[in-house]
């Protein structure tokens, strides 16, 4: 996990930055909305594929797959009993708006929204607009590239590494908190780490990384095409967040 942070730190503020000055391409502040979307498509393909590669360098020395548990992800048997992936994955996504919804209510119950600073959605939202290459690059980052990711680390890696030394329950628990924790928005850690628990538990049940997968596509994806809809209905996304 820590070799995970170091390149994910190093690819986002150094590498990508340092390869967009050498093709000559303006500072980030000063790029158009369609082009910052391309600029973090990129950023986020290249963490992909560094970010799996040293997951994949950390569990070298160990068995892998549905057996072992460790980075388990199959296309077979979508619809079998008990552990059918799609089958789950469609329990997962009629969960995830109601554990999301709940700390969302318990959240404000407790004033924690309240709590300052960006929410997870602001920094899409201040890029979104009605171009269609930017629409596929946020949809490409948000329901492809970033769900792929963050599932083979916390639940395909972390979440099964913990269950060897805790029971499975505090290892969906933990490795939800961290989901919430890296995605750096303390006002949405409750949200964060909800969805993080509903895509910990359907992956223990399915012992499969499509499920968790397909729910966190498919949760980003919506959230992302709600937001572009807003935007073509004439909503000013900037003045509505900053309402909440």
């Amino acid at each position: 996990m820590a070799g995970w942070v170091l390149v994910f730190g190093a690819t986002g503020l150094l590498l990508v930055p340092e390869l967009s000055h050498l093709l000559g391409l303006p500072p980030f502040p000063s790029m158009g909305s369609t082009e910052k979307a391309l600029y973090a498509l990129g950023n986020q393909g290249l963490e992909t594929v560094l970010g799996m590669g040293i997951i994949n360098w950390a569990v070298r020395d160990y068995a892998t797959g549905e057996e072992a548990g460790l980075l388990a992800a199959s296309l077979r048997d979508p619809l079998s009993k008990p552990r059918g992936w799609l089958l789950w994955a469609v329990l997962g996504l009629l969960m995830a708006p109601v554990a999301v919804g709940a700390s969302a209510a318990a959240a404000a119950v407790s004033h924690w929204d309240a709590v300052g600073g960006k929410g997870t959605v602001d920094a899409v939202a201040g890029i979104v607009n009605l171009d269609l290459p930017n629409y596929v690059s946020l949809l490409s980052v948000t329901a492809v590239l970033a769900p792929l990711l963050e599932e083979y680390v916390f639940r395909g890696f972390l979440l099964a590494s913990l269950t060897k030394v805790m029971p499975v329950w505090a290892a969906v628990v933990s490795s939800s908190v961290a989901f919430g924790l890296c995605h750096l928005s303390a006002r949405d850690l409750p949200q964060l780490t909800s969805l993080g628990i509903v895509l910990g538990f359907t992956y223990v049940r399915s012992k499969n990384l499509l499920t968790p997968m397909l729910i966190h596509g498919a949760w980003n994806g919506t959230v992302l095409s709600v937001l572009f809809l807003l935007v073509q209905s004439g909503v000013d996304l900037q003045d509505l967040l900053s309402q909440r």
